[in-house]
């Protein structure tokens, strides 16, 4: 039997206010934007809060999708839904679009917001390695002021971030070299919908040629792949089989529910390779 504690739910109307509350507060309360983690939170007795602080009525500061100085800003408060119909988004930066239309089911879609995915920071969450590889950043806020911080510092570990008590995601930034991209987003999971991601790969081509590419579900977080962008951009690959050391060097995938490691391994390794070959990024041997 599940059992969920009464608790208290503050609604602040505007950004200085919920940031204010915060630090009064020490940033003990829970947080919530879409609230679609909140139940599986709160069937857990750890995850029992006294207090909730709901942001979704800062909608009219923090959900927007717009070029900024060139660059691609997202506020927080953007769906996932938004963002995959978001023509801006399609054209800009449509490995993004394609991530977001995964997520979840329709209704998830409808009410989970991209800040909240980077928060809950889960290794196989959807909108991380499209992420990472269009090389974002994300805008923290609190009382005192805010800092940028690329995603590939913000993220720690599973459901951890380097986001402090007092502090809400405001803004994703992608930047200008990143958009008007080639990419894609592969998801392998157990059914279509609904499914966590036993594995995800997303790849961009930026504006100078350069490729990035980004695992999700595979390591303990989402993660660039570095050494195997730099073999890309250097074309050292010729197959399967000369890109396959590159991969299992960015990863450590764990066995769970769903695969093993080496499963994992082996759909990495696949996953890359169908990725990469369908850019013309890498020759069709091994």
């Amino acid at each position: 039997m599940v059992l969920i504690f009464p608790f208290t739910v503050i609604r602040p109307q505007t950004v200085p206010q919920a940031l204010k509350l915060l630090d009064s507060s020490g940033g003990r309360w829970q947080m919530i934007a879409g609230g679609t983690d909140l139940i599986p939170r709160l069937s857990k007795e750890s995850g029992q809060p006294s207090t909730v602080m709901d942001l979704s009525p800062l909608g009219p500061e923090l959900n927007y999708i717009r070029l900024d100085g060139g660059a691609l800003a997202i506020g927080a408060l953007a769906t996932h839904d938004e963002i995959a119909r978001s023509a801006l988004v399609g054209e800009q930066a449509a490995v993004l679009a394609k991530a977001c239309q995964v997520v979840g089911s329709q209704q998830i879609r409808n009410r989970g917001t991209i800040g909240g995915n980077l928060a809950n920071a889960s290794p196989a969450g959807d909108t991380l390695p499209a992420l990472l590889a269009l090389d974002a950043s994300v805008r923290l806020a609190r009382s005192s002021g805010s800092r940028i911080v690329p995603l590939d510092q913000f993220l720690v570990g599973p459901g951890q971030t380097i986001l402090e008590r007092d502090e809400i995601v405001c803004e994703i930034e992608i930047p200008a070299v990143s958009l008007v991209s080639g990419g894609g987003f592969t998801k392998l999971g157990l059914r279509n919908a609904l499914a966590i991601a036993i594995a995800s790969v997303a790849v961009v081509v930026d504006r100078e040629n350069r490729c990035r590419v980004a695992y999700g579900s595979l390591a303990p977080r989402a993660v660039r792949a570095r050494g195997l962008e730099d073999a890309i951009n250097n074309r050292e690959l010729d197959g399967r089989d000369s890109l396959r050391p590159y991969v299992l060097r960015a990863i450590s995938p764990i066995t769970d529910i769903r695969a093993s490691d080496e499963y994992r391994r082996a759909v990495a390794v696949n996953l890359t390779y169908i990725s990469l070959y369908e850019m013309g990024l890498t020759g069709g041997g091994g």
